[in-house]
């Protein structure tokens, strides 16, 4: 990892360098400190668990996919040429729409639960069943509205979150970090991730009496912040891509 320069202040990223890549090569191109600490990781469920928990699936009317997680992991394993894809937002659709699949509805705005249940496609679904390919954990407030609506709704779950390992050295590290006030900024994309990281942070006793602005994507993680931290900063971008984040810092700055 590159040292950032003297007095630099540092931007935590809390995805791991693999997914989070072109990002932090953006804000080295803008001379800016990136510092990655994973909060969770991606492990996907092995090919039998997938093919046994496909093969009992019903027939679908609507796939939806959740994350490009959930795409990249899941779509050899299914036929989708006969169903209506939607997908939570702009990178998942992305990643479908490059297996030469049409995506019938996105959001353009709220890549969330909320933002799914406002289009016209999953409005009118009674009787109509429903697969959503998601990860274990996570909220069920999609589907429970789903089964509100009337829809037949299954999980088809492909992947587990599991909370990063950090060796003594790289606690020690970021406690130092966080003690000297040498991050700006946290990036932090998901409800879950804050309330692992609170987590890492309470049993490594971090003091959390000064915290960095938070840069996130809803106001519902903002919330979760702040019930644990009430005087926590927090810039909402409403929009996880990397340009909005990338926005957030400058508007911070």
């Amino acid at each position: 990892m590159i040292p950032p320069k003297l007095n630099q202040q540092e931007i935590l990223i809390t995805r791991s360098e693999k997914h989070c890549s072109k990002l932090i090569e953006i804000l080295r191109d803008q001379n800016k400190a990136p510092y990655v600490f994973p909060i969770l990781e991606i492990s996907p469920f092995s090919s039998n668990k997938i093919k046994q928990s496909v093969a009992a699936l019903s027939k679908s009317d609507i796939f939806v996919f959740i994350s490009k997680n959930a795409v990249e992991i899941s779509h050899k394993y299914l036929e989708l040429q006969d169903s209506q894809i939607v997908a939570i937002g702009p990178t998942t659709r992305s990643w479908i729409e490059k297996l030469g699949l049409k995506v019938n509805f996105s959001p353009s705005i709220e890549f969330s639960s909320e933002g799914l249940l406002k289009g016209k496609l999953l409005k009118n679904v009674k009787n109509k069943c429903i697969t959503i390919i998601r990860g274990k954990t996570g909220r069920n407030k999609l589907e429970l509205e789903l089964l509100d609506r009337g829809a037949n709704v299954q999980n088809l779950i492909v992947y587990q979150k599991i909370k990063a390992k950090h060796n003594n050295k790289k606690i020690l590290e970021i406690k130092k970090k966080f003690k000297q006030n040498s991050f700006a900024y946290i990036v932090i994309l998901s409800c879950e991730v804050f309330e692992n990281f609170f987590l890492i942070m309470k049993e490594n006793d971090v003091n959390m009496n000064k915290l960095p602005t938070f840069i996130i994507p809803s106001q519902r993680i903002a919330n979760a912040i702040r019930s644990k931290i009430s005087n926590a900063r927090c810039i909402v971008t409403f929009d996880p891509r990397n340009q909005a984040i990338l926005d957030a810092l400058a508007k911070g700055n």
